[in-house]
């Protein structure tokens, strides 16, 4: 049995120039941990964002899986008043719809690093990436474009898993980004993020 974390990050700002900035300061933060490795900074676009066209060996490809998110949808019937026929549309899913697909949407640009905070934990990917503001769903012949709802640079929720007994630099590391105490040691950073649960 182990401590899962679970984390996202949120920075309101589509400037790549801040993004780096904010990863680095984070980067900054592991290496004042007393972590055992952290990795260099990486900046990746394009298809470079793209884990299913990497091999099963690729070193970055756990990470580029991380940086992965997902778009629920469900297909309703619509009339198309100018066509004078019924279509069918993706829309986003309501609380009762029983049948909800789920797509995954890749990043256009990720910046990020690993940490690992030692023996017996999992290494850590964060980041933050930016991500397509449409993507197009096909389903039963039919195709539409929905809304990713993906807004500024952002890291999806990964996780990192530590076995018991092996706690204590996770815990710092996450501690550090949610403590009250955090203003003090550290400034306040300038965007948001989630609590560990």
């Amino acid at each position: 049995m182990g401590l899962t974390i679970h984390y996202g990050l949120t920075a309101n700002t589509r400037s790549k120039a801040k993004a780096l900035k904010m990863i680095q300061a984070l980067r900054q933060r592991c290496l004042d941990l007393p972590f055992e490795t952290v990795g260099d900074i990486l900046d990746l676009s394009g298809p470079e964002c793209d884990w299913t066209k990497r091999d099963k060996d690729d070193p970055l490809r756990w990470f580029l899986i991380q940086s992965d998110t997902s778009v629920d949808y469900v297909w309703k019937r619509t009339w198309d008043a100018k066509k004078g026929l019924s279509t069918m549309r993706a829309v986003k899913p309501g609380e009762n719809d029983p049948s909800r697909y789920s797509m995954g949407v890749l990043p256009l640009h990720v910046i990020g690093f690993t940490a690992w905070p030692g023996e017996g934990c999992e290494q850590s990917n964060v980041g933050l990436c930016l991500y397509p503001a449409t993507v197009e769903v096909e389903q039963y012949g039919y195709t539409d474009t929905i809304r990713t709802g993906c807004k500024g640079w952002t890291w999806p929720s990964p996780f990192s898993m530590v076995p018991t007994g092996k706690t204590a630099r996770c815990r710092a590391f996450s501690s550090s980004w949610t403590s009250p105490m955090w203003g003090r040691a550290w400034p306040r950073p300038p965007w948001g993020w989630t609590r560990p649960s």
